[in-house]
């Protein structure tokens, strides 16, 4: 069935058979003005399209721009931790151990340097800042420089 509109008539085709219908106009038979039902159908397209207006003016307080931009909150978390490494045929010798309150962050660490000493840093991380302090065990060694000769064959 296909229909086509053509003002007053109604033309439709069933079967290969043009049928044509008149079509009743929208106004009172009696005053000529516009029927009750068009006006209330033109009442709620009107609504219809204020609320589309005012839908797409509509800008919302928190955009996604702003969420991504925005700080991640951090929740401090207490911890601890410490290792302890000591290899005498690699000459590895060290140790670190850290305790967290979430506040503030203490901790100590160990090292044997090459030169035959041991640094000891103990160190402190608050809201002020980061505070070590810095020891040293031992003496510093260090073996004399024997020159290798160098034996050229040209």
């Amino acid at each position: 069935m296909c229909l086509l509109l053509d003002a007053p008539f109604l033309t439709y085709i069933n079967n290969g058979v043009y049928h044509s219908k008149t079509v009743p106009s929208p106004t009172s038979s009696s005053t000529g003005q516009p029927s009750l039902a068009l006006n209330n159908n033109m009442k709620l397209f009107v609504f219809a399209i204020l609320i589309a207006v005012a839908l797409a003016a509509y800008e919302p307080v928190v955009t996604i721009k702003d969420v991504a931009e925005a700080e991640p909150v951090v929740v401090p978390q207490p911890y601890s931790f410490g290792y302890n490494v000591k290899d005498d045929e690699t000459f590895n010798d060290f140790y670190h151990a850290e305790n967290a309150d979430g506040n503030v962050v203490t901790g100590t660490y160990r090292v044997a340097l090459p030169d035959g000493r041991t640094q000891i840093v103990t160190y402190k991380a608050d809201k002020d800042g980061y505070t070590a302090d810095v020891k040293f065990e031992g003496e510093a060694k260090y073996p004399e420089f024997v020159e290798q000769k160098v034996q050229k064959n040209y």
